[in-house]
């Protein structure tokens, strides 16, 4: 079935908007830096105004990204989950997307035309996914590579729209608004230190007084101009990632090279390093038990569930654990070899068979996959107090820098006040 000439003139006219429409907001941010400091130059009585117009913009385009990045992760759970029905009714996929595409509208109806137009010219599904679903994560493209390679598709779905599902639930929700909240409150720190401690700095000058360290340490970022002209050049070019994602949809986020060197420094991390070696072993273990139950080898399996790992350390991990069996190490060694943890290699040494096998990687999965929803839950419910006690600190900082001169302005003009009496 090919597509229809409506819905291509459709999806070009939708593309080339989005284009016109992010190249252009890099380029109005772009003039906009440069008139502020046009207007600086010649008035600088104009920059109040310019800096209360920067914040409330700031403020807005922020709000406008996170509802957007909500948006984007409800359209891929909703991608996910009507792949999830046609793999499990064994249903073929483009008719289902098909089906699927007709019953929405707006941009989730054009994501489904298109991934329909792929699936239907003979494309895999990961593929199909990278050219036409630029919402999708590239963990997510990965483990459904997997499971095709595996012919266990239905059940890597079933467990991406649960562990997605997860970690955008109801409480995940409820945080987005927090992450506004540090936006906000540099948007005041902005006001503060380009109006207020100019004039505390002149008071202070006037009488011959030192401010306190908090005042100057404000003071000094105040007075260095290429610290913010940095930010809002980095505010000016965030957009581009948004246009090349648009002009070519395959482009993912990735971890600059390769994860070796972000993954690394995550991986030991208290809680985050946590999170991810259970979200790690947990998928692991699912895939290598569903792969030694359809009789797969289980060095290929583990060569599949590897690149199936977001994390770069479990990747390369998982892969010499699989290197390591290929050469005839026995099973419990290789995963000692490969650096796994000694809890996992115990396990392993009482295996004796494919039955006794699918049931400690079983046991395992329970393991990781409930320390791993614990961390998970414990992240979440910490992110507000977190941020509270952070930005509660910034504001405590804030507020005696500008209440300790004032305290020490007025004890100075009492003691002048005494000693002239």
């Amino acid at each position: 079935m090919e597509s229809s000439p409506l819905h291509t003139r459709s999806s070009l006219r939708s593309a080339a908007s989005r284009v016109a429409f992010f190249t252009l907001w890099s380029i109005a941010i772009g003039l906009a830096i440069f008139l502020l400091w046009v207007l600086v130059a010649l008035d600088p009585a104009a920059v109040p105004l310019l800096v209360y117009a920067l914040v409330f913009v700031v403020i807005v385009l922020v709000a406008t990204y996170g509802a957007g990045q909500i948006a984007r992760r409800r359209r891929m759970l909703l991608i996910l989950g009507n792949l999830e029905k046609a793999s499990q009714l064994n249903l073929p996929l483009p008719r289902m997307i098909l089906a699927a595409a007709q019953s929405e509208k707006g941009i989730l109806r054009l994501r489904l035309m298109a991934l329909h137009d792929r699936l239907d010219r003979g494309e895999p599904l990961d593929q199909a996914l990278i050219h036409s679903i630029p919402e999708m994560p590239t963990p997510v493209v990965r483990a459904v590579a997997a499971g095709q390679r595996m012919g266990c598709l239905p059940h890597v779905l079933s467990g991406l729209v649960r562990r997605r599902t997860g970690l955008d639930g109801p409480q995940a929700q409820s945080i987005g608004v927090y992450r506004v909240y540090p936006f906000i409150f540099l948007g005041a720190l902005s006001l503060v230190v380009i109006f207020v401690m100019p004039k505390f700095q002149m008071m202070f000058g006037s009488f011959k007084i030192d401010l306190p360290q908090p005042a100057r340490f404000l003071i000094d970022v105040s007075s260095q101009p290429y610290f913010w002209l940095v930010l809002l050049t980095l505010a000016a070019l965030a957009p581009l990632g948004r246009t090349l994602q648009t002009l070519f949809p395959s482009f993912r986020k990735i971890s600059p090279f390769g994860g070796a060197v972000g993954d690394q420094i995550i991986w030991w991390m208290p809680v985050a390093g946590s999170y991810v070696r259970d979200r790690g072993m947990a998928d692991l273990c699912d895939l290598a038990a569903v792969g030694v139950e359809m009789g797969h080898p289980l060095d290929q399996t583990l060569r599949d569930a590897a690149s199936a790992q977001p994390s770069a350390v479990m990747r390369r991990r998982t892969a010499a654990w699989a290197d390591a069996l290929a050469r005839g190490q026995p099973i419990h060694e290789a995963a000692r070899d490969a650096k796994f943890p000694d809890l996992f290699v115990s396990m392993l040494a009482t295996v004796r068979d494919s039955g006794s096998l699918l049931q400690v990687l079983g046991f395992l999965w329970r393991h990781y996959e409930y320390r791993f929803v614990r961390t998970r839950a414990l992240l979440q419910a910490a992110y507000v107090p977190i941020v509270v006690v952070v930005m509660g600190s910034l504001v405590a900082v804030l507020g005696a820098s500008l209440l300790r001169p004032m305290a020490m302005l007025s004890q100075h003009l009492s003691i002048s006040v005494s000693g002239g009496f």
